[in-house]
């Protein structure tokens, strides 16, 4: 289940993707560009700590000039994207006006919660578990809507999580699901969110 690699950079096609374009990017060059990107930090991937000899290679093989091809950390924290699917229940609205109370987000971040809890992120996935909270989360994300600029995170997770990788996000809590339900795991709010997301 955990991904062993996530893209450290916000990456979507240009013309497909059509996101507003901020006033400090040159709109003609943008354009011209098949892709656009932009780094959330130093390293371009993410990689789950899950396969540490695998990671260490990897990182190895493609990092150069100083420069690290990626940030390695624990499997668990794959988990988190499932609350932007939650923000998607919020139609992408500014992440400073969602309530951390708000039902839907707290209904993100406790099938967060339930999916670090499944067997495969073993002790640190329930140690995650116990430290994710609705505040938290939410910080993350603003964070991460400032990091992202000039893109427009809302924008992005919309066209992406929205649209195009829409199938794949469905297919991980539904694999989460079944996990939880293979091992005797109650995940109502998995569940709830799965059929809202189902229904949307």
């Amino acid at each position: 289940m955990p991904a062993p690699t996530n893209t450290g950079a916000l990456i979507h096609e240009v013309a497909a993707a059509n996101l507003p374009v901020d006033p400090s990017v040159d709109a003609e060059l943008l354009a011209q560009a098949d892709h656009a990107f932009k780094h959330l930090g130093p390293a371009g991937f993410t990689i789950d700590d899950s396969s540490p000899k695998l990671a260490e290679a990897f990182t190895a093989v493609y990092s150069g000039n100083g420069i690290p091809a990626a940030t390695v950390g624990p499997a668990s924290e794959m988990a988190i994207g499932v609350a932007i699917l939650a923000w998607g229940l919020l139609d992408w609205q500014p992440l400073d006006d969602v309530d951390p109370t708000n039902e839907a987000w707290q209904l993100g971040v406790t099938s967060t919660r339930e999916i670090q809890r499944l067997s495969v992120f073993g002790p640190t996935g329930q140690a995650a578990a116990e430290q994710t909270t609705p505040d938290g989360l939410l910080e993350m994300f603003r964070q991460m809507t400032q990091l992202s600029k000039p893109l427009d995170f809302a924008a992005f997770n919309a066209y992406h999580h929205g649209g195009k990788v829409n199938r794949q996000d469905l297919d991980f809590l539904d694999d989460a699901r079944r996990r939880a339900d293979a091992e005797g795991l109650d995940v109502p709010a998995l569940r709830e969110l799965i059929s809202r997301l189902h229904s949307a």
